[in-house]
């Protein structure tokens, strides 16, 4: 049996001794050369991350506060302090796009679930917009009650959960009409000028069009949004949703009311999705977390298989102590039921306060977790570390510079590894000759790149509190051979 991270190119000697004996390789096997390629990716990651060049200084910019890949890896979206959406490619980094209607700055933004042209934002000035990168338009917008905090696609691509204030919406936004492939481009061209204009009932018969993306046109539908969802209490808003992969859940996560020894935390619910009734099931939920360390999406994720959560909650034997955490959606055959805790973490109070976001990788063997640190000898400290199940990956010298960690997840022993270090972007005081760090990072995301072994992550992108954008990307090796 080949060991769980392979040197490089043992991913493409297996692939190619398949081939050679005109062996059919299964769906096990690609998934298990998706997670080895992917481990192989992490370790090749370049330490010299670099800065991207966006269309407006970073003064002008701001802020980046959200960031956002689309399904097949082309391109990523980000959300900025200068009322800005801008859309790059990766992993050029080029930027193609800035996306301007919204009066306040957009706290979230999210890609279509298979329609790489199609985003939505969410602003705290109460907006919603969905963008066609085709053309760099707003197509559908949307005002809620209250300020925007997230937004997620129902893996239909058809509807958008939205959360604003002390409620939930569902926004039908529109759907998709597929064309036949014998309309000439004029005919598919006059289609998609007129789309705006047009509206129709959404049929809730949903079917994903995944054919390509010149043959289909986003149509608004006459319906817009309903509440689905409400707090007991106005003071203690939704700060999160999201879709589960399959689309039968919805996760929520609202504020908990105020304790002196906790910092701002959430309650994390997880409801059955009832696609045909387009709502909430009456059931009751499936999951809860009481408490959790999170301001809003970021810190907490779906495996991309769906069959694990992440979210950084009290350990059970004392709850003033946290943990990352990481638990099962699903029944398994080994006798771990849904809810059961697979791993954890243990944070202490420094890193507690400091953790900003918590990331699975495309493949689900690796976890990204970001630190952003203020010490009184280390000024606006950032610090990322990506680290697996069951490890240590604190240093408890606070007083020099910090790195980024990227640890690789060995599902069958329950063991970590560290693949590799990268220095974070750090400079020093002229005068003491200490080192503090010049911006803070406030969101950081694996990218994901479709191969041949499936969707893996070969890179990370990480945001700053001043604008910046920064891009770690394979060094020695750029995958182009296995890439499709």
């Amino acid at each position: 049996m080949w060991s769980e991270c392979p040197s490089g190119g043992s991913v493409f000697r297996i692939y190619a001794e398949k081939r050679e004996r005109g062996e059919r390789i299964s769906h096990k096997l690609w998934k298990e050369l998706s997670k080895r390629l992917e481990c192989e990716y992490m370790r090749l990651i370049s330490s010299e991350g670099r800065y991207l060049e966006l269309d407006r200084s970073a003064s002008l910019v701001k802020s980046t506060i959200s960031i956002a890949f689309s399904h097949d890896g082309r391109y990523f979206a980000s959300t900025h302090g200068d009322h800005s959406v801008k859309v790059f490619e990766w992993p050029s980094g080029k930027q193609i796009a800035t996306l301007e209607k919204h009066r306040r700055t957009p706290w979230t933004v999210k890609f279509h679930p298979f329609k790489r042209h199609i985003l939505a934002s969410g602003c705290i000035g109460n907006e919603c917009c969905v963008w066609d990168l085709r053309d760099g338009s707003c197509i559908r917008s949307q005002k809620f009650p209250a300020s925007i905090s997230c937004l997620s696609f129902h893996p239909n691509g058809e509807l958008i959960a939205v959360s604003s204030g002390s409620c939930v919406f569902l926004w039908r936004y529109g759907f998709l009409r597929k064309y036949s492939l014998g309309k000439s481009q004029q005919e598919r061209n006059n289609s998609s000028n007129t789309f705006r204009s047009l509206f129709q009932p959404l049929n809730t018969n949903f079917g994903i069009c995944r054919d390509n993306e010149d043959l289909s046109v986003l149509e608004p539908s006459g319906e817009s949004s309903y509440e689905i969802l409400r707090t007991p209490l106005p003071t203690l808003p939704y700060h999160m949703v999201q879709f589960h992969p399959s689309g039968q859940f919805l996760l929520t996560g609202e504020k908990n009311r105020p304790c002196a020894e906790l910092q701002f935390s959430l309650r994390f619910v997880l409801h059955r999705f009832d696609l045909e009734q387009q709502t909430i099931s009456s059931s009751g939920p499936v999951l809860v977390i009481p408490r959790a360390i999170a301001y809003n999406d970021a810190g907490v994720d779906f495996s991309p298989c769906g069959k694990m959560i992440v979210a950084c909650v009290p350990e059970e034997e004392n709850q003033m102590a946290f943990q990352i955490a990481i638990f099962s959606l699903v029944n398994r055959a080994d006798g771990v039921l849904m809810g059961d805790m697979l791993y954890s973490i243990s944070l202490d109070s420094a890193h507690l306060w400091a953790l900003t976001n918590l990331k699975f990788s495309s493949s689900g063997s690796h976890l990204l977790a970001g630190f952003s640190f203020r010490s009184p000898s280390v000024t606006d400290m950032a610090k990322i570390r990506l680290w697996d199940s069951n490890s240590e990956f604190f240093n408890s010298e606070t007083k020099k510079a910090d790195v980024i960690e990227i640890h690789h997840i060995h599902a069958k022993s329950n063991q970590t590894s560290l693949v590799q270090t990268l220095q974070s972007d750090v400079i020093y005081d002229s005068i003491n000759y200490t080192p503090s760090v010049e911006d803070e990072i406030n969101v950081a995301v694996f990218s994901s790149a479709r191969t041949m072994a499936g969707t893996v992550a070969d890179g990370l992108i990480y945001g700053t509190q001043k604008g910046r954008i920064r891009l770690f990307y394979l060094d020695k090796w750029t995958g182009s051979e296995c890439k499709s």
